[in-house]
């Protein structure tokens, strides 16, 4: 007995020696010596202003990221569970050598014990900031509202834990508005102090959660408005929303049963559901209902011409369209996914609004392969003018659309002077050179006077 108290004794104190060891492990040589050549490259890149626009892009290393136009983002997010790895390193190094932030992506919200673990990781790999999930954690339905204190607490004990020892910015993955339970709304407000930066998740906006269990846009536009808003309420400013942008769609496999709506003369397809095992409810089965499609795949593999004829959805201000199975398959399938006209208006939705930024999920969805109409087409993804727009901080809605109506009337008045002046002139010029009015025949040759006396002899 003493022998097995002895060994529990020694493993407890060869645990706490090898976590305080791990805590106080001193930060590794500067990789990037080895990897760029230069030791400034391992240097905290401190741009996080708040006149500034940022565009963050979050990566799986699945592509070439030395191929991406850098000059059109101002960070990257690593999205891999390997963050111990030569390649970790590389990435690091290669965006500041570019001049930009690098950070990586916590998926599992943290234990208040583990903060800490968070905390050596962003120093041991010298990241500028680190987006912490609170999707899986906050993101629940059936919370009861008597939770809503206790998960404001236990959230904001782990984030101030992270941030004690840190100058890296903390970047919280949240669902697309506040949280709320019941009607309580808590949390949002006790995030806003401790949340640096607010990502939308593109991920958060159809779920079992949703009102009704249909295929829908990844990010329906008119969710960016009221989350945009929510979150204003809530006690955020707006230089702490980062907009959740999608680089990808999903094909969505309909039930048979499905039917055009009556009223709005459109397909709608309703998904299949399941036995949710930790509510014993049936739910939404979204996740078993779709397919992801990157980009890049909907380019390459779908036949143009059955794109064109796509229906554009304007509430959502993203397209979609409905497909049939091939052979057997009698199932009908609905495909949403992103194009120039939705993604652009979410780029815009950044301007108009005034927010911080956005982050692109991801940009490893835009190399899928390496036909030729892919090359053409991320080339094109990657130039575009909002794109660049939104990591110089310039403001395209103000400057160029923001005062269209006096512009506008400026011209009209000016092209009304000019006109009259130029009528006036041409009067003048032409009323000078015209001469005063004389009498009848003042200047017709004089001749003899007739008269009827003719001598008749001469007859």
């Amino acid at each position: 007995m003493y022998i097995r108290a002895s060994c529990f004794i020694c493993l407890a104190f060869l645990w706490t020696t090898g976590l305080a060891l791990r805590m106080v492990q001193p930060t590794p040589p500067c990789p990037c010596v080895g990897i760029t050549g230069r030791k400034a490259h391992c240097n905290p890149v401190d741009d996080w202003s708040d006149g500034k626009k940022e565009t963050l892009v979050i990566t799986n290393r699945d592509s070439d990221y030395k191929m991406w136009m850098w000059d059109s983002l101002t960070a990257v997010i690593e999205w891999n569970d390997d963050l111990n790895s030569t390649l970790t390193d590389e990435l690091m190094c290669y965006a500041h050598s570019k001049g930009k932030k690098y950070g990586f992506y916590v998926k599992q919200f943290p234990t208040p014990d583990h903060a800490t673990d968070v905390s050596a990781e962003i120093s041991y790999k010298r990241a500028d900031l680190v987006a912490v999930n609170l999707i899986d954690y906050l993101h629940n339905c059936d919370y009861a509202a008597a939770h809503a204190q206790e998960i404001a607490n236990y959230t904001t004990t782990v984030l101030s834990e992270i941030k004690k020892h840190i100058t890296a910015k903390v970047l919280c993955v949240m669902p697309w508005k506040p949280p709320c339970y019941e009607l309580n709304c808590d949390v949002g407000p006790a995030l806003a102090k401790q949340c640096d930066g607010v990502i939308f998740s593109p991920e958060s906006y159809n779920t079992y959660c949703s009102e009704t269990c249909t295929a829908k846009a990844t990010v329906p536009f008119s969710k960016i408005t009221i989350g945009i808003t929510e979150y204003l309420a809530a006690g955020f400013n707006s230089s702490q929303l980062l907009l959740g942008i999608p680089w990808h769609g999903y094909n969505y496999t309909c039930r048979n049963d499905d039917k055009v709506d009556k009223w709005s003369g459109h397909y709608v397809c309703h998904l299949g559901k399941k036995l949710d095992s930790a509510t014993n409810k049936t739910v939404c089965d979204i996740e078993g209902s779709r397919e992801k499609k990157l980009i890049g795949s909907v380019v390459g593999k779908v036949p143009q011409m059955a794109l064109l004829d796509a229906t554009f959805s304007k509430p959502d201000q993203t397209p979609y369209k409905v497909q049939n199975g091939s052979g057997n398959d009698t199932r009908k399938y609905m495909l949403w996914f992103e194009d120039i006209g939705s993604l652009l208006a979410k780029y815009d939705a950044v301007q108009k609004y005034d927010i911080k930024g956005c982050v692109i999920y991801t940009g490893d969805d835009l190399a899928y392969d390496h036909v030729k109409v892919n090359e053409e087409f991320d080339n094109h993804m990657w130039s575009w003018m909002l794109h660049s727009i939104l990591s110089s901080g310039q403001t395209y809605e103000k400057e160029s659309k923001g005062n269209i109506a006096g512009t506008v009337a400026g011209v009209g008045v000016g092209m009304f002077l000019l006109g009259c002046l130029l009528g006036t002139l041409i009067s003048c010029i032409i009323f000078r050179r015209k001469k005063a009015l004389h009498a009848p025949f003042k200047h017709d040759t004089l001749a003899d006077e007739y008269t009827d006396d003719l001598d008749h002899n001469q007859l």
